[in-house]
């Protein structure tokens, strides 16, 4: 496709989000158990892995709110001044 007919779209995952409750214990089985190449830790409660070409981060939810159990996945996405306004307009969820 040519700029000017090449159309929005998600084509790689850049960072995955999975929820913890105990940091430590999740750490230990992703390093120990799957092997996935840790990279570093940081506060207040995170730990990020290297899956391939994207990362994992496992994290203990700060507030009550952002507490359940889904994923969330986080897109890599090209942008242009041409798909901006549809970016910032549409409300996207799962």
């Amino acid at each position: 496709m040519t700029a000017a007919t090449q159309q929005f779209g998600l084509s790689t995952i850049g960072q995955i989000f999975v929820r913890a409750k105990d940091l430590d214990r999740a750490v230990r089985f992703y390093r120990d158990t799957l092997g996935m190449s840790f990279l570093f830790q940081a506060p207040p409660q995170m730990a990020f892995f290297q899956c391939g070409a994207t990362t994992v981060l496992l994290g203990v939810p700060e507030a009550p709110e952002l507490d359940h159990p889904a994923s969330i996945i986080y897109y890599l996405v090209r942008t242009s001044r041409r798909h901006t306004p549809r970016c910032t307009s549409a409300r996207w969820s799962s």
